[in-house]
């Protein structure tokens, strides 16, 4: 079975669901290949993940770097990264309510890949405008030694 992606959407003038298919002609195609026999349809909420390369690297190198020049201690290394969700991944609902985006698969809005990645933006950006301090690219490794040896000369000053 192929895995087809669509979008569950409400229509006020026939009060019914449907789906917005993301290539509805593929799905029209393999549809036609079932033609006159039963199937069925499971439909199961669609998470597009981050990487986990995307979060080892905003949690082992840029967290930790941006916590160290902001003066925070190592253990509010958490408290850093929930007031940086707090500056860039604020959002409004239909409502007017307020909310955090958040990049975990059980959420209301899961966050994908590239919302990981412009959070990741963002954050470098900020680090380098306000303290002058270019961090480390995503694409080089890194072990966890270098990183924590930076962040210790920028504790020491």
């Amino acid at each position: 079975m192929l895995p087809f992606v669509a979008t569950v959407l409400y229509d006020e003038k026939t009060n019914k669901y449907y789906l917005k298919h993301d290539f509805p002609e593929r799905f029209q195609f393999h549809l036609a290949k079932h033609k006159d026999k039963r199937v069925t349809d499971n439909v199961k909420r669609f998470h597009k993940n981050n990487t986990l390369k995307q979060k080892a690297y905003l949690h082992s190198v840029v967290i930790p770097l941006t916590t160290a020049l902001m003066d925070y201690p190592r253990h509010e290394r958490d408290h850093v990264y929930n007031h940086l969700k707090l500056m860039y991944l604020k959002d409004t609902d239909e409502n007017g309510n307020e909310y955090i985006r958040e990049f975990r698969e059980d959420s209301e809005d899961p966050g994908d890949t590239r919302l990981m990645s412009w959070f990741i933006d963002q954050i470098r950006q900020m680090v380098s405008i306000r303290y002058g301090v270019e961090t480390p690219d995503a694409k080089k490794d890194y072990d966890k030694g270098f990183i924590e040896e930076w962040v210790t000369e920028i504790e020491n000053g």
